[in-house]
């Protein structure tokens, strides 16, 4: 990382002279450990300074992981509990009730993500 390697190059290099089998996501856990930890280890991702200077946080989360995504939770509403059965008839009704949906939401559907 100090040379300013990804976790992709780095888990290719480790695999590419048969010393290890690892995942970049592994590493970057262990970047995220380490920075919870009060390690110092996610400064030297490429990106991080970038980032940093706009104001973005970036939080690993795991790979599927629907109860923190948000969008998912919306998702999920309009799919099973908004969108009445008779809108998969065909892609048009699909298109206009999904649109309709989603120009409505905060007024006609609401969620409370809390």
């Amino acid at each position: 990382l100090a040379q300013q390697w990804s976790p992709e190059q780095i888990a290719g290099r480790l695999k590419q002279e048969g010393l290890i089998a690892l995942h970049h996501e592994t590493i970057y856990r262990y970047i995220l450990v380490n920075k919870e930890e009060g390690g110092d280890l996610y400064t030297h991702l490429r990106h991080q300074k970038k980032w940093e200077e706009k104001g973005l946080i970036i939080y690993n989360i795991p790979t599927y992981s629907p109860e923190l995504n948000k969008i998912e939770i919306l998702w999920r509403k309009i799919k099973y509990e908004w969108m009445d059965f008779s809108a998969y008839d065909s892609f048009k009704s699909l298109k206009d009730s999904l649109n309709y949906i989603l120009a409505n939401v905060g007024e006609k559907y609401n969620i409370n993500f809390t």
